[in-house]
């Protein structure tokens, strides 16, 4: 007799919005690492201050860009069959070293996460008017990973608040990460053809999911994510039909490499997004 278990359930959105002062314009939705969550994300993310109160993360969020509305998800906890605990996480991931490692266990997560994180997106861009380019899309390290196959998984009918049927993002930032399905997107994705189509056919979709702008940043002394891991998902990036992609190499960032490089990294991923505002 097999035994169904239930998807753990996800943590609450940490959200800060846009000025008091401002028009809300524009929304990034990023995305933790393993062992974090929204609201401690949010605060190593805006560390200028080096405070997790979220007075200080609103004034800095507000002082970069005003008129955004900044969205961070928490992802649930779930057993970690490496270290042997239960702790918050997109998916299980045994060994990245060996990524065909627990492939079945890492696609049941993986789908879970990101059927969770187009939710999200779907209800932020309804905030936006069915605006899809108005919205930005990123993660760090696992964060990084479910924000890189939830934009290839977008959906192509047209959604209820978006006439145009546009898939196309103002961005996707990614850093210290993977694309577990880079290695062999069709073997990743034997089990669900669905997703393995839609893959596919990204490249053949014009002035829409492929026409969102890319900007990878990774660290060459990264000890959790080998750079490797992260140009081969750049790579295939570029192979799908991607054009405008942005690839950034760093050394030195704190937890050994696996974090943004200050400040070049923020400095260049606050360059990307201003560029690509629209």
């Amino acid at each position: 007799m097999s035994t169904t278990v239930a998807p753990a359930a996800f943590g609450e959105s940490y959200i800060i919005e846009p000025a008091s002062t401002a028009k809300h314009t524009h929304t990034i939705i990023l995305l933790h690492g393993r062992g974090s969550d929204g609201e401690e994300f949010a605060g190593e993310f805006f560390d200028s201050l080096a405070n997790d109160d979220e007075q200080v993360n609103t004034a800095t969020a507000n002082a970069f860009f005003p008129n955004f509305r900044w969205v961070f998800p928490s992802s649930p906890s779930q057993w970690d069959s490496t270290f042997k605990e239960y702790m918050s996480a997109w998916f299980e991931a045994p060994s990245l070293a060996d990524l065909p490692l627990g492939y079945n266990i890492q696609a049941q997560g993986i789908r879970g996460a990101v059927a969770r994180v187009q939710n999200v997106l779907d209800d932020e861009i309804a905030r936006l008017g069915g605006q899809s380019e108005k919205l930005f899309l990123g993660g760090i390290s696992q964060g990084g990973a479910i924000a890189m196959i939830t934009l290839l998984a977008r959906r192509t009918k047209k959604q209820p608040h978006d006439s145009s049927g546009s898939d196309r993002l103002a961005g996707l930032i990614v850093a210290s990460t993977w694309l577990p399905v880079a290695a062999d997107i069709d073997e990743y994705w034997a089990a669900d053809a669905s997703a393995k189509d839609i893959v596919a056919s990204s490249s053949d979709r014009g002035n829409t999911i492929t026409a969102t702008p890319v900007f990878f940043g990774h660290g060459v002394d990264d000890a959790y994510v080998d750079i490797q891991l992260g140009r081969e998902a750049c790579r295939t990036f570029s192979t799908i039909g991607f054009e405008n992609i942005e690839w950034k190499e760093y050394s030195g960032a704190e937890q050994e490499g696996h974090w943004l490089q200050v400040p070049n990294e923020v400095n260049d991923i606050a360059t990307f997004v201003r560029k690509h505002m629209c």
